[in-house]
């Protein structure tokens, strides 16, 4: 048994029909937000609140008051969902399809970009030509899936690390706290599906709105500026949610949730940063305009356009294995691209899980210590990340924070159907 009992369960959940109706609401609030581009205006209002040579320093947290816009919305849809997905019935051809597309997420996400760049340097790519345009979709997301497939089966290499680091970080911490005082939060099979659909819907997002990049495609699809900005809140919403649940179910040290974490990322990242520069230099070589149109794409090394060095390679391979590309230190040194951080080489996408990692660190940190150690670690780290970082935290731990409103509130018994 918990030791903690569930507080009471609130009345409106208990009535199926104020959920529908309160679901409704927000669903209907988003679309009118989305639609009138409010989450822009936001952005632009955060303008006001600092001059450029400030703003500047934000880098992919620019836009954080457009996020938290989402963030209000999606974390309102999250926690109203589990109370009408209340069984474990899917239909068979949606589960299906889910089992079959929800593995190639991560896979998409982490190769996409800079297979979209070597195919369309491949062969001299026309933005303009729908047979262009198809035929680079589908080879980018068949090549991202197959190469996700053939290195996930360096899982059990990856995963010998886990213990390897988590000895070293476990140390650090001597006091840690025991196994949590809570039973899990059990997700039912159609609330489960419901997140891995949405995983799929907002993967397909991102890979659209990088696909409509000028140099790739001429594709003007209506509202997309303001409807794709739904899926980095929604990653890490999730992101949050999941790692709170693992937290609670597995009951582990802070260096194997780290560790963890980081080998099952290096799974795929590692690779990655192996074969990004190889597919650079190639498509570079063969059409450089297209590498050149996107002002990212320069040696971290000396701040120049086109492939990196060997130095330049060193580097970035080392910062993005560690996930360290976004810290504040490489954004006020001014050190790398126009914006700041040390890039991936192509790949624009990476900056996630540069975001996402530290979030884990603190969340482990946080739920494991008490004290002032705890206040002295996530104090010391989150200067270390640095604010732009720290401006997006609210997004993944606004999962945490649905997550723990649904444990609380205990298992969904007495709900009613009628």
């Amino acid at each position: 048994m918990s030791d903690v009992a569930p507080r009471a369960f609130p009345r409106f959940v208990a009535d199926r029909r104020a959920v529908w109706l309160m679901l409704a609401a927000t669903v209907m609030g988003y679309a009118v937000f989305m639609h009138l581009r409010l989450g822009e205006e936001l952005y632009q209002w955060t303008k006001t609140l600092a001059p450029y040579s400030v703003r500047q320093y934000l880098d992919m947290s620019k836009r954080f008051a457009l996020q938290y816009g989402h963030l209000a919305f999606l974390a309102g849809i999250l926690y109203l969902s589990k109370y009408l997905l209340t069984d474990d019935r899917t239909p068979a051809w949606l589960d299906a399809f889910i089992r079959v597309a929800r593995p190639h997420t991560l896979p998409i996400f982490v190769f996409h970009v800079p297979f979209l760049y070597f195919f369309a340097a491949l062969w001299g790519h026309d933005p303009s030509n729908g047979m262009h345009q198809t035929a680079l979709a589908f080879a980018t997301i068949t090549a991202s899936m197959a190469v996700g497939q053939v290195f996930s089966g360096l899982a059990p290499i990856a995963y010998r690390a886990t213990p390897l680091l988590a000895g070293p970080i476990d140390r650090l911490f001597p006091q840690q706290r025991a196994a949590t005082r809570y039973h899990p939060e059990r997700a039912t099979g159609s609330f489960s599906n419901f997140l891995h659909l949405l995983q799929i819907a907002a993967m397909a997002t991102v890979f659209i709105g990088h696909f409509t990049y000028s140099e790739f495609s001429t594709l003007d699809l209506p509202g997309m500026d303001a409807w794709r900005r739904w899926a980095v809140p929604f990653f890490f919403l999730v992101a949050g949610y999941m790692a709170m649940l693992s937290l609670d179910k597995r009951g582990e040290s802070i260096g194997t949730v780290i560790a963890g974490r980081v080998t099952s990322l290096w799974i795929l990242v590692v690779p990655m940063l192996l074969l990004t520069p190889i597919l650079d230099h190639v498509g570079y070589s063969l059409s450089p305009w297209i590498y050149q149109a996107n002002e990212k794409y320069v040696d971290v090394a000396a701040g120049t356009g086109g492939p990196v060095d060997v130095g330049g390679f060193l580097l970035t391979f080392l910062n993005s294995s560690l996930f360290l590309n976004e810290i504040i230190a490489y954004k006020l040194a001014g050190f790398g691209t126009l914006e700041g951080g040390v890039r991936a080489f192509t790949n624009d996408a990476f900056w996630f899980l540069c975001y996402l990692v530290p979030y884990v660190i603190l969340l482990a940190i946080g739920v494991k210590t008490s004290g002032i150690r705890r206040v002295l670690w996530i104090a010391g780290l989150s200067v270390f990340f640095g604010p732009p970082i720290m401006l997006l935290a609210p997004l993944f731990f606004g999962g945490c924070l649905v997550y723990v409103l649904h444990r609380e509130q205990g298992p969904l018994r007495g709900v009613q159907t009628a």
